[in-house]
């Protein structure tokens, strides 16, 4: 489809494989989620982690969606206690997981609305990154949106494989169940 694309097609048919190429992506990404899934279930899944700048990272990944949300008028706003919180972790596991919750937020929070990410740890636990050059404790990553959010009864079974709240509001932006169920497995596995 790319190869077609780039070559001197009419607009009409460029149209129409671009509809093609954005299906035939999100197949991709949904075939990887199962397997990874899979991968998680016989654990089998090996985590890669490193010492990386978190709020750096999840900083560019959130931005990375910055004309989606213009085009949709919604907001983004990003905060951090700090400039730097030195956190191990799997580069690719978790824009895995960062991507996954920011396509929620973006799927469900109307024009006008916001999206906001904020950074922050225990100040013991951040004193013991930059005196000791200790790696511990936790980071807390929130995700916060002005969709329309989930119903109570619906909450304990978000992370339920192939779960979807089935209501006729949230159908046209109806999914797979698998985006919070690989998300909170990818959480589990960085412990």
């Amino acid at each position: 489809i790319e190869s077609v694309l780039s070559s001197n097609i009419e607009t009409k048919v460029k149209g129409k494989l671009h509809v093609a190429n954005r299906n035939a992506r999100r197949l991709l990404t949904l075939i990887n989620q199962l397997l990874d899934l899979s991968k998680l279930e016989a654990g089998s899944m090996e985590l890669k982690g490193k010492q990386h700048n978190i709020v750096s990272f999840l900083k560019s990944l959130f931005y990375s969606f910055e004309s989606l949300a213009e085009s949709e008028k919604i907001i983004l706003k990003f905060e951090s206690e700090y400039e730097n919180i030195p956190v191990v972790y799997d580069p690719d596991k978790m824009e895995k997981i960062f991507y996954n919750l920011i396509s929620n937020a973006l799927k469900f929070t109307s024009a006008n609305g916001e999206i906001k990410v904020y950074l922050k740890t225990k100040s013991q636990i951040y004193s013991s990154f930059t005196k000791k050059g200790k790696v511990g404790g936790s980071v807390e990553i929130s995700i916060k949106d002005t969709g329309k959010g989930i119903s109570k009864e619906h909450l304990p079974n978000i992370f339920n494989r192939f779960y979807q709240v089935d209501e006729s509001s949230t159908r046209e932006y109806e999914g797979t169940g698998i985006g919070l169920a690989l998300t909170k497995e990818l959480v589990e596995l960085h412990n």
